[in-house]
């Protein structure tokens, strides 16, 4: 009978705006609904973004599909919200409207510090590294250490080691 065997994927290092206690709940995207008469008229005079540590402002702002000028539009600000949240960068995004400002405040995801293994043998870590997506300064996401765990089993299967054990440690 083969024995388990637990391999260690991912270290991330997590910045200081990850560790900050948030507003946001985990997992949720919020985005403002115009008050009575905020909805109504005017254009966006600016963007401010808050809670960004690595991402610049201006790329930020560049994701977003309504831009200072641009008449307020709700379809518009919610397009933006769902932009900036796929591109797997943040793992909370809200934008508010602020008079004739948008806030838009992000909880960016953090980076993967390095990535080892431990305590695997059926499969050499240069082999495992290679079929992995995350990598060492790549954004990580709950969701791509699930798909690299599910990608480290399936080589485990490949080698006869059906019975393996896959656990990531962050």
């Amino acid at each position: 009978m083969l024995k388990p065997r637990s391999v260690l994927l991912a270290s991330v290092c997590l910045l200081p705006a990850v560790l900050t206690p948030g507003v946001f709940g985990p997992g949720k995207l919020f985005a403002a609904t115009p008050t009575a008469g905020q909805s109504q008229g005017g254009t966006v005079a600016g963007i401010t973004v808050t809670g960004n540590a690595r991402i610049e402002p201006e790329t930020i702002q560049s994701y977003m599909v309504i831009q200072p000028g641009d008449p307020f539009d709700a379809d518009k600000i919610n397009n933006s919200l769902k932009t900036l949240y796929a591109t797997g960068l943040f793992q909370n995004v809200s934008i508010t409207r602020q008079g004739n400002n948008l806030n838009v405040a992000v909880v960016e995801n953090p980076l993967v510090d390095q990535i080892f293994f431990q305590g695997n043998k059926a499969v050499a870590d240069k082999d495992a590294a290679e079929a992995i997506g995350l990598k060492p300064r790549s954004v990580f996401t709950p969701a791509a250490a699930e798909a690299d765990r599910r990608t480290l089993l399936g080589l485990y299967a490949k080698k006869g080691h059906y019975g393996a054990t896959v656990t990531v440690n962050i």
